[in-house]
């Protein structure tokens, strides 16, 4: 697995079932694994910032 692989794979976040809910306002933050700044990742302007120019992997949809 590449570095940018590695990246990509610390952003995405831990698999939540429905009506999860945080345990505080800490459970919205994380830290980029690329620059190590925080962000909320509910702001998804901040999410997308911290790709830091590598691709969006698209979800698999089930139809």
């Amino acid at each position: 697995m590449n570095a940018a692989a590695k990246r990509r794979l610390a952003m995405r976040p831990k698999f939540r079932t429905e009506g999860w809910q945080p345990a505080s306002e800490e459970d919205h933050f994380m830290t980029c694994p690329t620059c190590g700044e925080r962000f909320d990742c509910r702001d998804l302007g901040e999410a997308f910032a911290h790709q830091h120019g590598e691709p969006i992997e698209e979800e698999p949809t089930l139809h």
